[in-house]
Parts: structure tokens; sequence; C-alpha cells
């Protein structure tokens, strides 16, 4: 983004407490594994098995360690990406940009499965968050970001887009 002013910007490590937990059961699970072959003098096949397994495993757990969502709202164009994908970055106008919308899931939302994404009109960006900002763009399709600081930053963030032309609707919503 150059030399832009920001508006806004975010960096937010991925944190979704079910699947670092899926991980760390499959971890314990691996680790029983290992210590059950190497006891009952398993053949060499399965020992390699479990070992290739456990590298598989903690190559997970280091990316999953160093995703990062990056957020930023400059004074024209807003940029979302995950790092470290350099093919998840999104870029948008502002003149693209329909109605921006502040929001704010239960529980009960979240787990219904109102975020399984069927389409490529609708592109999520969720590290475990529960309430974030959903973008509608003039042709129709959403970009909807989950982070808690930018919902909670958002009567700031509503005032300074305004500022800087940002003249789409702009509204909250709480769910």
């Amino acid at each position: 983004m150059g030399g832009m002013k920001k508006l806004y910007v975010e960096e937010q490590k991925y944190h979704d407490l079910f699947t670092i937990s899926v991980l760390f059961v499959i971890g314990l699970l691996l680790v029983f594994g290992a210590y059950y072959n190497i006891i009952n003098s398993s053949g060499i096949q399965s020992i390699l098995f479990t070992g290739i397994f456990g590298l598989l495993l903690l190559g997970i757990v280091w990316l999953i360690r160093n995703l990062t969502l990056k957020i930023h709202l400059g004074k024209s164009t807003a940029k979302i990406k995950i790092s470290p994908f350099p093919w998840t970055s999104i870029k948008v106008n502002k003149n693209e940009i329909d109605k921006i919308e502040f929001f704010k899931l239960n529980e009960l939302e979240i787990s219904s499965g109102l975020l399984v994404n069927f389409g490529s009109s609708i592109k999520i960006f969720n590290f475990g968050d529960k309430s974030g900002i959903a973008i509608k763009m003039e042709d129709g399709s959403f970009i909807i970001i989950f982070s808690d600081k930018l919902y909670n930053n958002r009567q700031k963030l509503k005032e300074k887009l305004k500022d800087h032309s940002w003249n789409m609707k702009i509204k909250d919503k709480v769910a």
C-alpha cells in the first residue's frame, strides 16, 4: 500500500480454540501411539508411520502458529490478507463498496453452520472472533471479516471513514 495513509491497521493471530483443541488431542494420541509402538516393539513400518504423522502434525501446528490476518483500511482502499499465503490477498477500492455493516454474533449462530461458505461470492476471514464487519460490494459479493477489535473500535472507525469520503451506508447490527 506504499505511502498511503492508513486509517486502521490490525494484525491478528489465529486463535480458534476448537481447532487448537482438536490438534492437541491428536498430538496426545500420537504421543500415546508412539509410546505404545516403542513399548510393544512394533515393526519399523509402524514406528516410521508414527514419525511421519508426527512431523506432519508439527508442520500443521507451525503453520497455525504463524497464520496472521492482516487488515489495512486506507483513505481509498481496504486490503485483507492471510499471511503467509500471498494468494489470499484482497484489495478493494472504496468506490466498489455498497455497504459496510458491523455485526456481533452469539454462540448459537456461530455453531449453526452460518459460517459455512459454499460459493465464491462470499469471502470469510475468521480467526476465532465473534464479531466484525461485513462488506457488501457493488457486484453483490461479500467480504466478511471477524475481528472483535475492529468491532469494538467501530465508532472511531466510522468517523474516520466518513472523514475520508467513504460514502457508502455504514451501520451496526447486533444479532
